[in-house]
């Protein structure tokens, strides 16, 4: 959903961005993917020991 909103920006909201981040933030695609290995690692991560036992 993130990155759809990042792909229909206007232009003109996009160009508020600093230039250095530009590329990356103004890409749906990559803001996506970003976004869910963020979420990958930081909320969905299992608990220590968790994955013990599994075989």
């Amino acid at each position: 959903m993130l990155s759809i909103i990042i792909s229909f920006l206007p232009d003109s909201i996009v160009s508020t961005f600093p230039v250095i981040l530009r590329p990356i933030l103004g890409n749906g695609f990559v803001v996506g993917v970003l976004a869910v290995l963020i979420m990958e690692h930081l909320i969905f991560r299992e608990k220590v020991g968790s994955h013990q036992g599994r075989q």
